[in-house]
């Protein structure tokens, strides 16, 4: 009896051990060229939340479609929504007609003057909103054509020109830089963009 469990074990030892080198060599096999260029994972009406080290919601992306191609790592989102939290203070809230989820692993790859570890950036590109309210009221909005935020770093900024709208005043820039912890705005100009502010007259009864 002894024996028939040995060789039993054996056989299933066996299989396992099998099972397993083919796994590995379907992990590393290549794509035929007419699957190279398809998702490994697609995603209707999704939405994600990321988490913190300290276990905070960091943001909740949601998305019309979530294409992920495991070739680059990156994923493309189809009329996003990202709410980027922050503990004790108003969201901010991006929108856009679409998406690229990227991810960075080393500094070289890393956002300019910074040194950090592995992080994700998101873009956002066509008729990009970022907004923040309070009291169903909005505090400020800004528009342009693309975006890109940095989580990990609070920061949002893009290089393409901007519309920057608050209740007291207009700005034009043709590139700026947001970090969202300090509430600190960045404007800047170009030989064909010049920063152009407008302080809007008070309205009084």
């Amino acid at each position: 009896m002894i024996r028939w469990y040995l060789i039993a074990g054996l056989v299933v030892a066996t299989f396992f051990a099998f099972w397993g080198l083919e796994s590995e060599e379907m992990l590393h096999r290549t794509l035929p060229p007419e699957l190279s260029d398809r998702p490994n994972l697609y995603l209707e009406n999704a939405r994600i939340s990321q988490f913190g080290s300290h276990g905070l919601n960091q943001y909740t992306i949601s998305s019309k479609a979530i294409s992920q191609h495991g070739a680059t790592g990156h994923s493309t989102l189809v009329q996003p929504s990202l709410t980027f939290h922050q503990p004790g203070e108003s969201p901010w809230y991006i929108y856009s007609e679409l998406g690229e989820i990227k991810r960075y692993s080393s500094a070289q790859n890393a956002p300019p003057g910074d040194a950090i570890g592995p992080g994700t950036s998101i873009h956002f590109t066509g008729q990009v909103r970022l907004s923040r309210g309070r009291d169903n009221q909005t505090l400020m909005e800004l528009q342009g054509e693309s975006l890109t935020i940095f989580p990990e770093l609070k920061r949002v900024e893009s290089n393409e020109p901007v519309i920057i709208e608050t209740s007291s005043s207009n700005a034009r820039a043709a590139s700026f830089e947001c970090d969202l912890e300090q509430n600190f705005l960045q404007l800047r100009s170009s030989t064909d963009q010049r920063v152009h502010f407008i302080i809007l007259p008070k309205t009084r009864i």
